[in-house]
């Protein structure tokens, strides 16, 4: 499950979407792991960030640290220098995760060379020339660290927050939300139709005539707020970051969660027009509304078609060129 922007003065709104898409999906799936993601060739770690690391334990619960895979991107490097600077980032990052988390923590450098077992060789590699390669070392990563997880059906060992929401606990009285500071809500979702309904405490005490509780959280849709510093605030709650774009992924509901990993040359592919909520200023939202290939290799793609070079390739600012391009294209 792709989730929403998370960023300072935005994280309510961000958390109470989160919900909506868990709630949305807990009939068909089950979440197993959190990837975490963070660019290597960006060197802030702040206050801001270890509020989010604390966000994410609250949404997992301490027993379920080790399912979160602290994801690394953007390792196409120019030379020596730039490599050895990249190495020593992460040395800072794993040191900051580890106390932040408790333990050590488990990681996953996105455009490194994976050996069959699995181990990281150190060698980088280029997205340009081995894009192929990136995205199935991260189908088999994603094989390694989740697809032998075993949920049972019972529920314990679900993450505390689809506890809580089975347990039906507030929203505002979820781990998550005691830690943002979560008010009241005001409006809840009808988990039939996924609309409002204005003016219904979530509270598990205000209950219809017949007695049917109602407590589901209110959709507050994040509109992809411009990010006030780079980083861990294009993490795992930003939408479709690097190793999202570069596997496609597919669900067999019923069995088990499947990945596959483009072709490198995969070629741009009008598709059908998606009707879902569009956010605006998503540039992934804007190209699947005009039936456009919004993967990582689409949008790259559209972009050398078009002579967008602004940025580099998956930055924000290459994806806002493509959104504006296409929406005057497009309308």
């Amino acid at each position: 499950m792709d989730t929403p922007g998370f960023d300072a003065d935005k994280e309510t709104d961000a958390f109470l979407e989160i919900v909506r898409g868990i709630q949305a999906v807990r009939p068909f799936a089950r979440i197993t792991g959190v990837l975490y993601l963070t660019c290597i060739n960006q060197s802030r770690f702040d206050d801001f960030d270890r509020k989010l690391l604390a966000f994410i334990r609250s949404l997992t619960g301490e027993e379920h640290i080790a399912r979160i895979t602290f994801v690394t991107t953007f390792w196409t490097a120019a030379g020596e220098k730039q490599k050895a600077t990249f190495n020593k980032q992460l040395d800072l990052l794993r040191s900051k995760w580890q106390g932040a988390m408790g333990q050590q923590p488990t990681l996953y450098k996105h455009g490194r060379e994976y050996n069959t077992e699995g181990a990281d060789t150190g060698r980088f590699l280029d997205w340009f020339e081995n894009r192929g390669r990136i995205a199935e070392h991260g189908k088999r990563m994603l094989a390694r660290n989740y697809g032998s997880t075993i949920v049972p059906e019972s529920g314990v060992g679900d993450f505390r927050i689809v506890q809580e929401l089975n347990e039906d606990t507030p929203i505002h009285l979820t781990d998550a939300g005691r830690l943002l500071r979560l008010p009241q809500a005001s409006a809840s979702v009808d988990p039939e139709t996924n609309s409002k309904r204005p003016g219904k405490d979530p509270s598990p005490l205000n209950s219809t005539p017949d007695g049917d509780p109602k407590r589901e959280p209110e959709p507050s849709k994040t509109t992809a707020p411009q990010a006030t510093g780079p980083s861990l605030l294009d993490t795992i709650f930003n939408g479709l970051a690097t190793i999202v774009r570069n596997v496609d992924f597919s669900v067999n509901v019923g069995g088990a969660n499947m990945a596959h990993a483009p072709g490198a040359a995969q070629p741009f592919r009008p598709t059908m027009p998606y009707t879902g909520p569009v956010d605006r200023l998503s540039a992934v939202d804007v190209m699947k509304k005009n039936g456009l290939d919004s993967s990582f290799a689409g949008r790259m793609d559209y972009a050398a078609r078009n002579n967008i070079n602004i940025g580099n390739p998956g930055s924000r600012e290459r994806n806002d060129a493509i959104r504006r391009h296409v929406e005057r294209r497009f309308g």
